[in-house]
């Protein structure tokens, strides 16, 4: 993303939460992550104000409820803001305090030029009361590094290979893995695949050693991204209520690696491995997985899925194309004109 002040011919200012906690020396976590918290958007904010003439600025990610001093910094500089939705409307759904931070932001968005940036999808399918303002949301391709600069093709599966399903990422709750594992080693035995998992050491489960399947250190980068690229389809299961609308990030990895997906039937997955040629298949229980993971075999075996259009899709160069469309679309909706650079001042 760093790429697009060149492509848009702008300047941008990009502000960040990423900061190192100075609080973790407080005995009471609650008190050190608010303290945090509080201190990385106060930073955002003075970045904001210390930025020389931007066009435009760019929010890679914030909580809505510490911004109040973010926001009044963005309002006073007088510029258009974009901002990574993130899980913002799915964490409405589940907590107050979040209902009242998508509120907030909503107000935010509705006074100025403060636009929502969604991955692969936007909120047009939520209910009214936890969408945005109608026309200022834009829904980009999911940046990754990996559509910039492909990885190198995987080897090809000889005649009657074995293909290779995975299960790659870290073992936590909204992850769940364990009846998924158990529904694909029993689908292991009809459909003779090697069912591989991939995690970082530091989170393997105990009970994890002990099931019929290769087991891949993924801690650094260059692990997680071979694991991915010796597999032929990627299998991923989520928790509803953590993911309904949130993109994930490892579909896109897979996808990146050149991976059949096999995920959850849930809008945001249904529009990162469909646009806009399909890479994958989704469920609506893990039970299909078996017949999707044959059906995924049968295709593939009619050759390897067209990975690079739809890498291409996520190229930055497209993302900024839509932006700057966004953008002078914005801009005659204010009523203004000119050149390119009246678009955003």
């Amino acid at each position: 993303m760093l790429a697009l002040p060149q492509l848009l011919n702008l300047r941008v200012g990009f502000v960040s939460r990423r900061a190192r906690n100075r609080f973790r020396w407080i005995p009471f976590r609650f008190i050190s992550e608010f303290l945090f918290t509080c201190h990385t958007h106060l930073g955002m904010a003075l970045n904001v104000l210390r930025e020389r003439d931007p066009d435009l600025f760019f929010i890679f990610e914030h909580k809505a409820n510490y911004s109040l001093p973010l926001y009044l910094a963005l309002l006073f500089r007088r510029r258009p803001v974009f901002f990574f939705v993130h899980d913002m409307q799915q964490v409405a759904n589940t907590t107050f305090r979040g209902r009242m931070a998508l509120q907030l932001c909503g107000a935010w968005v509705r006074c100025g030029e403060f636009y929502p940036l969604y991955i692969s999808l936007d909120d047009a399918g939520l209910p009214a009361k936890r969408r945005f303002e109608v026309g200022k949301t834009l829904a980009i391709p999911h940046p990754h590094h990996l559509a910039e600069n492909p990885p190198p093709w995987a080897r090809g599966r000889m005649p009657g290979e074995a293909f290779r399903v995975g299960i790659i990422g870290t073992v936590r709750k909204e992850k769940p893995i364990r009846k998924l594992l158990e529904i694909l080693r029993q689908a292991q035995q009809r459909l003779g695949f090697e069912l591989v998992v991939g995690t970082p050491r530091a989170s393997v489960p105990p009970w994890l050693g002990k099931i019929n399947a290769e087991i891949l250190d993924t801690t650094t980068e260059t692990h997680y991204s071979a694991c991915l690229s010796s597999l032929d389809i990627f299998v991923v299961d989520f928790v509803h209520a953590e993911y309904y609308f949130r993109p994930s990030g490892a579909v896109v990895d897979a996808g990146m690696n050149g991976c059949y997906v096999i995920c959850p039937d849930f809008p945001v997955f249904r529009a990162q491995i469909g646009q806009p040629v399909s890479i994958g298949e989704t469920f609506r229980t893990v039970t299909e997985v078996p017949l999707l993971i044959e059906r995924a075999m049968q295709r593939l075996e009619q050759g390897p899925i067209d990975s690079e259009t739809w890498r291409q899709y996520h190229r930055v160069e497209n993302i900024a194309a839509q932006m700057q469309g966004f953008l002078e679309q914005r801009a005659a909706l204010n009523g203004r004109s000119g050149n390119r650079k009246a678009v955003v001042r």
